[in-house]
């Protein structure tokens, strides 16, 4: 699938790593002049990465990449309730990893996946590849160069299961970790779990550019009754779960 880049002129951080793609990059860039948190994109057949800043009140300096998805009633940071755009579990694992090989070179910040969170939740493929977490660091040169490097670098993973992920926190360690072994889509966290609905649970696993093979559960990131709630929903779709520890 073609990759289209989208930044907001609105974005600092999204304007950073805009201002490092190469002339040269296969990729088109295209600057809208909105929120990307309401940015619907709507033509097929693409995989969209939008260029953005990451903002935490704990001011966690961060490289992050995560889908768009909103697993509750809660939207209130654009996208529909219940509902996340298309995932490309091959595509996050390939960029992710290519950023990871380079985080060497900023002091300070780690690289995260994070779970799937906020809009939009259009019917095509969208990536959120971030700097985070306050003003200062959005315009980190570094930062940018390392995410513009990594865009027009990476190639699509071609290792590993193909998965949707449920259980712990916001920022996703044991995820990043286990990307390692697995191409990972949609995250739902623990915190959505209680809300959470079977249709959700079911697109989670349907607007995936790749088919998901299995459900990995985060075993002792959710508690005994979401476990259950999970494994009822697996069943009942008929999907194999892998309990990881």
């Amino acid at each position: 699938m073609e990759i289209e880049l989208i930044y907001s002129s609105l974005d600092v951080a999204g304007k950073n790593i805009a201002s490092k793609i190469s002339k040269e990059c296969n990729y088109k860039l295209t600057e809208v002049n909105e929120s990307l948190l309401t940015f619907n994109p709507k033509e097929k057949n693409k995989i969209y990465l939008f260029l953005s800043k990451h903002k935490s009140k704990e001011r966690v300096k961060a490289l992050t990449c995560h889908h768009p998805a909103n697993w509750t009633s809660f939207s209130e940071y654009g996208g529909e309730s219940f509902n996340c755009s298309f995932c490309a579990p091959s595509v996050i694992k390939g960029l992710a990893q290519e950023i990871q090989k380079r985080m060497n070179r900023l002091e300070e910040y780690e690289f995260t996946l994070e779970v799937s969170h906020h809009g939009p939740t259009p019917d095509v493929p969208v990536i959120f590849v971030e700097i985070g977490s306050c003003e200062e660091d959005w315009g980190n040169e570094i930062a940018g160069e390392i995410i513009a490097e990594s865009i027009m670098e990476f190639k699509p993973s071609i290792e590993g299961e193909i998965v949707m992920s449920v259980g712990g926190p916001h920022y996703a360690p044991n995820f990043t970790k286990w990307l390692k072994e697995y191409r990972i889509g949609h995250v739902i966290p623990k915190y959505a779990v209680d809300e959470l609905n079977y249709d959700a649970f079911v697109k989670g696993i349907e607007k995936s550019t790749e088919k998901i093979e299995k459900v990995l559960i985060d075993w002792k990131g959710l508690n005994p009754e979401q476990r259950i709630k999970i494994i009822d929903f697996c069943d009942k779709y008929g999907i194999e779960y892998i309990k990881k520890r």
